[in-house]
């Protein structure tokens, strides 16, 4: 029995490990596929524009984080899904069957659904816009002024 994930974020490598643990020792096959070989852990890219964390210090091989639970990782990119026939269409690796799916791609900012925000703003949400934000607040010159906070009327927020 094959078991695929989607996607390489907290989701998608928590389910991952968890069922490749609970799963080692049987006619089980578990595949994670994302489009990165990294794991970012996403809740350190604050501290990056500061300089208090680097990139090498908050990405992981992903490969070493799932050959511990016997699970094997796909780099690739999913370009459709085929519930009916049980399989993912992989842009390099064609089609991949499955037995059971798990989609865990995250979430996905759309900045121009508010007013403003799109092209006027920084991020810390994906790590190049980390980068980027970090480029910006070291153009800072004394006296400038910045406005840092989080975009009310925001979909995705609860």
């Amino acid at each position: 029995m094959r078991i695929v994930i989607l996607g390489g974020g907290f989701g998608g490598v928590n389910a991952a490990l968890w069922l490749g643990k609970r799963l080692e020792n049987r006619e089980h096959e578990v595949l994670l596929i994302s489009n990165q070989s990294t794991f970012l852990f996403r809740p350190s890219l604050i501290w990056v524009p500061f300089g208090g964390r680097e990139m090498e210090n908050i990405t992981y091989p992903l490969n070493e984080i799932l050959q511990k639970a016997g699970v094997k990782l796909v780099v690739d990119k999913v370009v459709q899904l085929r519930p009916k026939e049980k399989h993912v269409v992989l842009q390099k690796n064609a089609n991949l069957d499955y037995d059971f799916l798990v989609v865990a791609t995250g979430g996905f900012p759309d900045y121009g659904k508010i007013e403003g925000l799109e092209g006027e703003t920084s991020s810390i949400y994906f790590s190049d816009q980390a980068l980027q934000t970090k480029e910006q607040i070291e153009k800072i010159q004394s006296g400038d002024s910045i406005v840092i906070g989080v975009a009310a009327g925001n979909p995705n927020s609860s």
